[in-house]
């Protein structure tokens, strides 16, 4: 069989064997798939980073909704804006985009629609005055996964990120809950697609199925300059 070619002795594998290749690969899955809060550090260097300097200098509305970079943004009944002074509000730089200040609705929010579902997503929230904010992350079937409760005095930012399980984030909806009628500013959106944690699932299978070969045909391992023999304590690491 081609499977004898990759893991020569496979099937003879004990019970004991395939539990343990399976206990492997469930707690390599378990090491990339976490659901939760996260902070700006936890994105990788291939995360990408929308700052919204692309919309112009100076300031201006938007169209409600509007779409950059694939994702689409949404607000309530009243809009949205940006501007170059909107970063320097919240003690960030450069340009970022609000909802304005609702005069038909109770109700202000700013919405984006990713146009690639992602594993991770956030970005920095914050007011000009006293604020809070509540932050939902929604999946592709448009279940809550996350929700961040979060709120300062004015004039600064929070990063609000969320890392999703198994379903992607889809969604993100930032809800204006401060009383006075400030608005709320975000700034620097920053997502990452999923990683392929099925193909990380095989190699991790593949590694461990491979592992347990080598141990039943006898074969020894290297740490370092040192060599394990059969029957040594060394010889068991993996």
């Amino acid at each position: 069989m081609a499977l004898d070619r990759w893991l020569p002795g496979w099937n003879r594998f004990q019970p004991g064997d395939l539990f343990l290749s399976t206990f492997i690969s469930i707690a390599c899955f378990a090491a990339v798939a976490h659901s939760g809060q996260i902070q700006i550090s936890d994105f990788s260097p291939g995360a990408v980073v929308q700052d919204f300097e692309s919309l112009g200098t100076g300031s201006g509305f938007l169209p409600n909704p509007f779409v950059i970079a694939g994702d689409t943004y949404t607000a309530n009944d009243d809009g949205l804006d940006f501007s170059s002074k909107l970063g320097p509000a919240i003690g960030r730089s450069g340009v970022a985009i609000g909802h304005r200040v609702s005069i038909s609705s109770n109700v202000e929010f700013i919405q984006i629609t990713l146009g690639t579902p992602s594993l991770r997503a956030g970005f920095y929230v914050g007011s000009q005055a006293p604020w809070q904010a509540s932050i939902n992350f929604y999946d592709i079937a448009d279940n809550i996964v996350g929700t961040i409760p979060l709120g300062d005095l004015g004039r600064d930012s929070i990063f609000a990120g969320w890392q999703s399980e198994i379903l992607s984030i889809a969604k993100i909806r930032v809800h204006n809950l401060t009383s006075e009628g400030h608005r709320l500013i975000i700034d620097d959106f920053i997502r990452e697609i999923p990683e392929p944690i099925s193909i990380q699932l095989l190699i991790a299978s593949i590694m461990s199925i491979s592992i347990l070969s080598r141990r039943k045909h006898g074969h020894s391992f290297t740490y370092g300059n040192t060599v394990g023999k059969k029957g040594s304590p060394l010889h068991e690491v993996f």
